[in-house]
């Protein structure tokens, strides 16, 4: 049987830390449960309690993980809610670091006293 955990695969090959949620349950989770459960985006969304709209935004990355997706995620992916919420925080980090990080390192910190 082929590993289907959420180390496996290309995801990692490019970043996990860096993936966005939508991505990640897009091209890891759901291939995993149709192949596995046959289970698609409309049943998917309905397990979420959301419209399939909802979901195909957050698989599109049109949207983020709030913590209220986080919390159906991790109930009906049996994962924690902070998984959820940490992938969507990675990600949003990588996207920032990556339009103003020389801006950023340009930056004066302020001394520390000892």
């Amino acid at each position: 049987m082929e590993d289907r955990t959420p180390t496996a695969a290309a995801p990692l090959k490019r970043g996990l830390l860096a993936m966005h949620p939508g991505e990640f349950l897009r091209e890891v989770t759901l291939p995993a449960l149709k192949a596995d459960q046959r289970i698609g985006q409309v049943d998917f969304a309905e397990r979420l309690g959301i419209s399939r709209t909802m979901l195909v935004k957050l698989l599109n990355e049109k949207s983020a993980v709030s913590a209220e997706m986080a919390l159906r995620l991790g109930r009906v992916l049996n994962t924690t809610p902070e998984f959820w919420l940490n992938l969507q925080q990675a990600h949003d980090l990588a996207r920032a670091a990556a339009a103003i990080g020389d801006q950023v390192r340009t930056l004066k910190p302020v001394p520390v006293a000892a």
